[in-house]
């Protein structure tokens, strides 16, 4: 075991130095995960209300009513 293997033979600036690099970067990467959940989030809702539509349309299929969004051949 060397001399900066034990942690009281470090001083406390140092010690104090490192947990303050260590917080700061958990807290990046907090901020980081947040985002991208937030992203995530977003894409699901998006998706979701698309699958929704798809369904709607596939009823309406189903049921022989038109779609208006689909173009007629009544032309």
């Amino acid at each position: 075991m060397s001399v900066d293997d034990d942690p009281q033979s470090v001083p406390i600036d140092r010690r104090l130095t490192a947990i303050e690099e260590h917080a700061a970067f958990s807290e990046r990467a907090v901020e980081e995960l947040a985002e991208e959940v937030r992203l995530l989030n977003a894409r699901v809702r998006e998706l979701g209300q698309r699958l929704a539509a798809a369904e709607a349309r596939v009823i309406k299929m189903e049921s022989g009513t038109p779609d208006p969004a689909e173009p007629t051949s009544e032309e």
